[in-house]
Order: C-alpha cells, then sequence, then structure tokens
C-alpha cells in the first residue's frame, strides 16, 4: 500500500509505503516499510505494536486502540 497524509490545503505532509495483510475478523499484519519501518499485528485480542528502530513493542487490547477508526470497516466482518 501507499499512504500519503496531507494538511487542510492538500499539500503531502508525509508519504508512506508498506504490506498490509488482512484476515477477518480482526487479524491483520500493517508492516510499515517506507519512510520508516513499524509494525502492527492483531491476533484478534491484543494489539502489538513494533517499532525496530528503538527496538520496543507495545500491546494493548485491539477493542480498545481501534473501536472507532476506518480501518476496522476493512478488519471486522460486521456490516456496521
Amino acid at each position: 500500500f501507499t499512504q500519503k497524509v496531507t494538511d487542510g490545503s492538500g499539500a503531502a505532509v508525509q508519504e508512506g509505503q508498506g504490506d498490509l495483510w488482512v484476515k477477518r475478523p480482526n487479524l491483520f499484519n500493517w508492516h510499515m516499510t517506507q519512510p520508516d519501518e513499524s509494525i502492527l499485528v492483531s491476533d484478534g485480542k491484543t494489539l502489538w505494536f513494533y517499532n525496530p528502530f528503538v527496538e520496543q513493542a507495545t500491546a494493548t487490547w485491539l477493542k480498545d486502540a481501534t473501536s472507532n477508526t476506518p480501518f476496522m470497516l476493512i478488519a471486522r466482518n460486521q456490516s456496521s
């Protein structure tokens, strides 16, 4: 995938790319490769964030971290 973050005028603030694997419901691996590597992995209950640069992993409950995010429209099974 490619990702582009823009400001209010449409100017690019940051661009990135990576790979995304999704298996419904709620299983995914979001591997950002550019500009800086980071990895988000969900086992359906826990969301893991790993930053290889600082060699640090953080875990949180998936439902708390993503309950109202647009990404969950892709990862979940429910239509609403």
